[in-house]
């Protein structure tokens, strides 16, 4: 059975960061998720290009369905308590609908990864690896632009 892999870009000092700017007053957070996203956007972005460009004559599904979403963590005994991770977006293939649906590429993960059948074809770790100045330029670029107002 395949299982999806999942990849993460982590900003070294983001829980201080989080941390001061929490301290810093109400809506401040927002300026970490503002960013974070900005840097998202980069990698989602490249992740669809990878994937159109490595799937020779593919119908566009997949690209349509890279999504970008906040990383919600489970808590609490039960595990039934949500919260949202501050600082952390998700970049993933959509698996909503049914298989063979328009907003289902359950099948991202077989192209990504590979099979015994296919070798991979890696345009989701490609794109954060490749791209990581970019990523990191834009993240400091919102930043900037946010705090100067």
């Amino acid at each position: 059975m395949a299982r999806a892999n999942k990849f993460y870009v982590q900003v070294d000092g983001a829980k201080e960061l989080d941390r001061d700017l929490e301290l810093m007053g109400d809506g401040a957070a927002a300026v970490l998720d503002a960013a974070v996203i900005a840097g998202g956007r980069i990698a989602l972005q490249k992740a669809k290009q990878y994937a159109r460009s490595r799937i020779k004559n593919g119908t566009g599904n997949l690209e349509r369905n890279i999504i970008i979403k906040p990383v919600i963590r489970r808590a609490g005994h039960s595990g039934k308590k949500r919260r949202i991770e501050r600082g952390s977006v998700s970049i993933g293939v959509s698996r909503a609908g049914k298989k063979g649906d328009a907003n289902n590429a359950y099948y991202g993960s077989f192209v990504e990864l590979g099979t015994k059948y296919q070798t991979a074809k890696k345009f989701m770790r490609d794109a954060v690896d490749w791209n990581r100045g970019k990523i990191a330029r834009a993240v400091v670029d919102k930043f900037k632009s946010i705090m100067r107002g």
